[in-house]
């Protein structure tokens, strides 16, 4: 039972348990076989102790292959548990949530990829995320690749969002981007409350919606919408659009239903 503060797997691991970290540790890739997979159900696969903080280093984080529609969290941050995610990976499963965190746990996130999840990280209470803009931050292959419900803002710099049921869902608080891609999707951005400020980026090639507001606010300062099913619509809460371009989508730039566009 020697601590450890840094980790190097060599090669993938099996875990036929759930992992509780409960002091400061680092885990690194020792080479491209750098998986942590989960085999047997349970309810959270990785939890962070609160006053903890684990670092992730080039490390793929599997339930899919095992426990595909379990239920899970992947990996979960209770309040007054830290992450860095450096250049690493979450393979989630359909029914799971890739990273969950709570009210008080915080991620920093430099590089990383969230991918065939549920959820494919879910931020609650006041939990904050934040993301470096070293690095690109990705969700892929996700039922809804962010789903934001924290009162705590937050601000993506780099990141991507594609092939997703919905990219981004934003219930509460802000939410800032600037050189995001969000393509590629069903609905792009979906907006049931709290703020969303894009002022620069693209939102393009979603098949249904790039902007959906039903609730909240959508502040549109720059960026580009195009080639999306309709490029914004409003059946509630409001849209501000003081810059950036809304142009070549397949059915309409902007439907307003029951809400504010201005």
């Amino acid at each position: 039972n020697q601590r450890q503060s840094s980790i190097t797997i060599a090669n993938s691991i099996n875990f036929g348990s759930a992992i509780t970290i409960n002091y400061n540790v680092t885990i690194n890739a020792g080479s491209n076989d750098n998986a942590m997979r989960c085999v047997n159900k349970v309810s959270n696969f990785i939890t962070v102790s609160s006053n903890c903080t684990l670092t992730l280093k080039g490390i793929v984080v599997d339930v899919r292959s095992y426990q595909n529609s379990a239920g899970m969290n992947c990996i979960r941050i209770p309040s007054g548990a830290k992450m860095n995610f450096q250049g690493s990976l979450i393979d989630g499963g359909t029914g799971n949530t890739g990273l969950l965190i709570e009210n008080g746990g915080a991620v920093a996130v430099t590089r990383g990829d969230f991918v065939y999840s549920k959820y494919g990280v879910r931020v609650q209470g006041n939990g904050t995320l934040s993301h470096s803009n070293s690095g690109s931050m990705s969700f892929w292959n996700n039922s809804t690749g962010l789903l934001y419900e924290s009162t705590a803002t937050c601000t993506m710099p780099n990141s991507d969002f594609h092939n997703n049921t919905v990219g981004m869902q934003v219930s509460k608080g802000t939410v800032n981007f600037n050189g995001t891609k969000i393509y590629s999707n069903s609905t792009g951005i979906y907006v049931t409350g709290g703020t969303v400020n894009m002022a620069g980026g693209s939102v393009y090639s979603n098949s249904s919606m790039g902007l959906n507001v039903s609730s909240g606010t959508m502040n549109l300062k720059g960026g580009n919408v195009y080639s999306n099913g309709s490029g914004t619509y409003v059946y509630g809460g409001t849209m501000n659009h003081t810059g950036g371009t809304i142009y070549s989508n397949t059915y309409h730039g902007a439907v307003v239903r029951n809400g504010t566009y201005n």
